[in-house]
């Protein structure tokens, strides 16, 4: 399961290694590792395709659903 870590306190966090990894890193780890670290709020669902490029954000622009006053 893929999982993004978001904060990094120490290298093993609940029996699960993560030494390698920096927050803001995409990791695959199995189902149970990935529940708990999610479980923890030490990592996050990563539910974007490994084909999309990071930082691409495919909201719409608010400026596209309000008109200008006036």
């Amino acid at each position: 399961m893929r999982v993004r870590i978001t904060r990094k306190l120490a290298d093993m966090i609940d029996g699960v290694d993560i030494r390698a990894y920096t927050p803001g890193d995409v990791v695959d780890v199995p189902p149970e590792d990935a529940r708990l670290l999610i479980a923890e709020a030490w990592a996050i669902e990563e539910r974007r395709s490994r084909d999309e490029k990071p930082g691409v954000d495919r909201r719409q622009s608010d400026a596209n659903h309000f008109e200008r006053a006036g």
